[in-house]
């Protein structure tokens, strides 16, 4: 029972930091082609 408990505790911990984590990299690679983009006018989106 309480192994259950500690795998489903881990499972949750790492399913909520992996998408953080992920839209992170997503927003890091939008912002680096919005850079690049010659409509860019220098300001903050």
């Amino acid at each position: 029972m309480q192994n259950t408990f500690l795998i489903g505790f881990l499972l949750a911990q790492l399913a909520l930091f992996g998408c953080v984590t992920v839209s992170n990299a997503t927003d890091l690679n939008r912002q680096q082609r919005i850079a690049k983009s010659p409509q860019w006018n220098g300001e903050k989106v």
